[in-house]
């Protein structure tokens, strides 16, 4: 009779396969399996650094946003109040330095106009408290500012045209010109008074500050550009400032040789 012996199977080609097997499972069911120790050992210590700061699977963004920005102090009410104080004040000095360029004081009478017209909403002008409308009240005293500023810009310019008048002596310029100051100051006080609205100053600033590019671009333009006559024009011009030549005065010939003159 023959024995015969049955083979026993080795351990770890059965561990190795049974962990393919569910390697694979895993895979198809779209679970990830759990790394061995062997696979823990292999991987490098930095790998866990990395995703440490992302937020677990199924954490709401907006509860890691509020928990970080609670670690944030808020500002105290007293910090709320000198913040809005500097933000008034800064607003105030903006709008009393815009008064005192025209083209910006034309521009917010401009507006005043439209206000009174009733093309422009009351609400684009003045600021209003929260929560209520323009109080018919607050529009007649924005109205009665503009007028002031109307007014002002008034004399200004039957000052300015006093001015061109070439028989004034210069004590009366003076005069005339210490007189503008006073109403561009009266300007500037109305204007940074009136409770307009930042928007509203924010665009007269942009628009100001594009006018002034587009000078200055023409100006630097301008300076580079050469007429096509302008040599013959600097010429003609040093010419004509020269004084006139003197005429010859007659002089008296030589006598022939050998004759004395008496």
């Amino acid at each position: 009779m023959m024995a015969f012996r049955e083979k026993q199977p080795r351990t770890g080609s059965v561990a190795s396969a049974s962990k393919g097997e569910s390697a694979g499972m895993g895979s198809r069911h779209g679970v990830r399996p759990a790394p061995s120790e062997e696979d823990a050992e292999e991987s490098p210590r930095g790998q866990g650094k990395a995703f440490a700061l992302l937020p677990p699977k199924g954490e709401d963004p907006f509860r890691c946003y509020s928990r970080e920005i609670g670690k944030v102090p808020l500002l105290t009410a007293e910090q709320e109040v000198k913040i809005g104080r500097r933000i008034e004040i800064g607003q105030i000095a903006l709008r009393q330095a815009l008064a005192g360029i025209p083209i910006a004081v034309r521009a917010l009478l401009e507006m005043g106009d439209r206000l009174r017209r009733g093309e422009t909403a009351a609400a684009d002008v003045i600021v209003l408290p929260e929560g209520g409308g323009p109080e018919a009240e607050e529009v007649k005293a924005v109205l009665l500012a503009f007028g002031r500023i109307r007014r002002c810009e008034r004399r200004i310019a039957k000052l300015r045209e006093s001015l061109t008048d070439k028989r004034r002596s210069k004590a009366t310029r003076a005069i005339l010109i210490n007189s503008m100051a006073v109403e561009g100051e009266a300007i500037q006080k109305i204007v940074a008074d009136m409770p307009l609205k930042p928007m509203l100053i924010d665009d007269l600033v942009a628009e100001m500050r594009r006018r002034c590019e587009r000078t200055t671009r023409l100006a630097t333009e301008a300076r580079h550009v050469t007429l096509p006559n302008a040599s013959r024009s600097a010429e003609w011009r040093a010419k004509s400032r020269q004084p006139p030549l003197a005429p010859q005065q007659a002089r008296p010939s030589a006598p022939p040789h050998g004759v004395t003159l008496v």
